[in-house]
């Protein structure tokens, strides 16, 4: 391992990005927010400057799916396939700016 932490500690603690708006670096902490329609989104806010980043949202299906292929075993490949598909359906892109 190298002596040098900034060699290394990207690699443990994951990367760090540049905001967007005060152009501050640092460590995404993804957040789980509950939504009034059911299901979630997961995003993440710039320490420095509160800048809102969304990653995606997932509806209250897509949260009953994902307890569906929890409970499904990994040898039924063909139900975990079907399962996964509908999920896909049930999650978008989330970026836009927290109301």
């Amino acid at each position: 391992m190298p002596r040098d932490p900034s060699q290394w500690l990207p690699e443990i603690f994951g990367p760090r990005i540049r905001c967007d708006t005060c152009e501050g670096l640092f460590r995404p902490t993804l957040t789980e927010e509950k939504l009034p329609e059911g299901g979630f989104r997961r995003f993440f806010v710039c320490p420095k400057c509160d800048k809102f980043y969304g990653v995606i949202r997932v509806t209250a299906r897509g949260e009953e799916i994902v307890a569906m292929i929890q409970r499904t075993k990994f040898s039924d490949r063909v139900r975990l396939q079907l399962l996964r598909e509908q999920l896909s359906r049930e999650i978008t892109d989330d970026r836009e700016r927290r109301e």
